[in-house]
């Protein structure tokens, strides 16, 4: 069953576990439903979490790239048990800027005992 949370006032049905101490890369289709046919990508307006202040704690976007048909980042960072909402726009060769948004929770840590 999927996992319901709302933030910012969005109800999400699922979300992207991100694992404390690694990196992300996360990568957006922009055929799933967004692109009409023959039009592609031809700007990336950028990623962003607009819940994440700068600190060194919290989720970062450390790279993004974009082709044709798709974008991607990588992230690190992020403080365990905190959900981030991500956004990507996008601008198409019809002039159409097109935005998705994610929602990236941080796994929890949680101590193993030793023998088990």
């Amino acid at each position: 069953m999927p996992a319901f949370i709302k933030l910012l006032g969005f109800l999400m049905t699922a979300y992207v576990l991100k694992q404390v101490g690694k990196r992300l890369d996360y990568v957006l289709d922009w055929r799933s439903g967004y692109l009409e046919p023959l039009e592609t990508i031809i700007d990336d307006l950028g990623w962003e979490i607009p819940n994440s202040p700068d600190g060194k704690r919290d989720l970062r976007i450390t790279e993004q790239h974009h082709d044709f048909y798709r974008s991607w980042a990588e992230f690190s960072g992020g403080i365990p048990g905190k959900f981030y909402l991500v956004s990507s726009k996008v601008r198409t060769s019809r002039g159409r800027v097109l935005s998705q948004s994610i929602v990236v929770r941080i796994a929890i840590v949680t101590a193993s005992k030793s023998g088990e």
